[in-house]
């Protein structure tokens, strides 16, 4: 048998030698590949998005409980500033008070900074500050550090007022931003 002579024609340039079904191929390839990219950003962003929700569902679970002193406490705030404002004498009842705001910051630090949502982290940080400064008030004004006049009361109690003020903001931004 005699072989057939092949003749093998030599091309000109790159894109002249690409077969169709090389192109039909590199194509698909590419397809599948910015399918795949794709699909995996959409799998880590519904991954992302679950647990966001979950730790939103641990932070609500224990902000509840963190809330009923962070309440109960401004409450107590709200009282202390307003005898205060009267000149009502209530040194008596301060004890209890910085019990219940040793308590509340308790509550606050104790929550992990795991479960809170970065969405509130600057408000939770400024309600966890905010608190962690009250007993300073109660200690001004159970000591009576203003008789020497080297501590001006007036402005103490604004500062109360605006720290009181804060934290009422703080809350209500947490409360609306998580659906509380």
């Amino acid at each position: 048998m005699k072989p057939f002579p092949v003749e093998i024609q030599k091309c000109e340039g790159f894109w002249l030698c690409v077969t169709p079904d090389a192109v039909v191929q590199s194509f698909g390839t590419i397809i599948a590949a910015i399918g795949g990219v794709l699909g995996a950003y959409l799998l880590l962003r519904k991954e992302f998005r679950y647990k966001e929700k979950e730790k939103e569902y641990i932070f609500k679970l224990e902000f509840r409980k963190a809330k009923r002193w962070v309440d109960l406490s401004l409450e107590h705030l709200e009282r202390f500033h307003q005898s205060w404002e009267n000149g009502t004498d209530i040194r008596l009842l301060i004890d209890g008070d910085e019990k219940l705001l040793q308590k509340t910051n308790e509550m606050l630090r104790d929550m992990s900074s795991s479960i809170i949502p970065s969405k509130i982290l600057d408000d939770y940080d400024g309600l966890e500050y905010e608190f962690s400064g009250f007993t300073f008030y109660l200690n001004m004004y159970k000591n009576n550090l203003f008789l020497d006049g080297i501590v001006d009361e007036d402005n103490i109690r604004e500062n109360l007022r605006k720290s009181i003020d804060s934290v009422n903001q703080h809350i209500s931004n947490i409360t609306n931003k998580i659906d509380l």
